[in-house]
């Protein structure tokens, strides 16, 4: 069974023989390959007759999709520290103010 489906990024499918369940993160036309991230993190490159042949469909985006990422602490993370509080907030609302009433 080939699958008539493009590849679209941020979509989700799954493998109808394999249930495996996975997102495609990237195409390159020019190469002519599909860059594939499965639940669990793992990446896959396919070449672009590959895909047509895949038995897959369309499916929604698991509900904990960051699967993968659950070890992950939460320093490790850009916005460990990024709690802020109202005055820091409004700090840069108070400068575009200040030059206005300049």
């Amino acid at each position: 069974m080939e699958t008539k489906t493009e590849p679209v990024i941020d979509q989700w499918y799954r493998h109808l023989d394999k249930g495996q369940e996975f997102v495609v993160v990237a195409t390159d036309e020019d190469a002519g390959t599909v860059m594939l991230q499965y639940f669990d993190g793992s990446l896959e490159e396919i070449d672009l007759d590959d895909w047509s042949q895949l038995e897959i469909e369309p499916t929604a985006e698991p509900e904990n999709w960051s699967g993968p990422y659950d070890e992950i602490d939460d320093s490790e993370t850009l916005f460990a520290d990024s709690e802020m509080n109202q005055e820091e907030w409004d700090e840069p609302l108070d400068e575009l103010a200040n030059k206005e009433r300049r």
